[in-house]
């Protein structure tokens, strides 16, 4: 059953992953996140918030396991036309890899731009 607001959308069984997925497909763009403990190769991954222009989708990992891969997530994030943003994207890549199988494709990271940004905003203060 998926619980929702106007905007978020909490994601925990197969039939509301497959709903999910179906409007997923439709965007050329979306952010991705994920959240865990000791999120990485040998953490856990608990939920992954997969947001468009006008909605965020948040897949409840625990309760869905593997299932929320197989019935079409998989298939979303290593799909090479639709560009996946992310901000930091290490651990979240490292962890859909080792524990889902799930390699991510066409993913642009904004940290190291923020970053770049950073440092030399930094640099202009001193």
């Amino acid at each position: 059953m998926a619980s929702s607001s106007n905007k978020h959308i909490l994601v925990e069984s197969a039939e509301s992953t497959e709903s999910a997925i179906e409007d997923l497909k439709e965007y050329s763009t979306l952010s991705v996140d994920c959240e865990g403990v000791d999120l990485g190769r040998d953490g856990e991954l608990c939920l992954l918030q997969v947001a468009t222009p006008s909605k965020v989708y948040l897949f409840d990992i625990v309760a869905l396991k593997g299932t929320a891969f197989s019935a079409g997530l998989k298939d979303i994030l290593e799909n090479s036309t639709i560009t996946k943003l992310f901000y930091d994207c290490r651990e979240d890549c490292n962890a859909l890899k080792h524990q889902y199988n799930v390699e991510v494709k066409v993913r642009s990271d904004v940290v190291f731009p923020f970053d770049r940004f950073h440092r030399h905003a930094i640099i202009l203060q001193i």
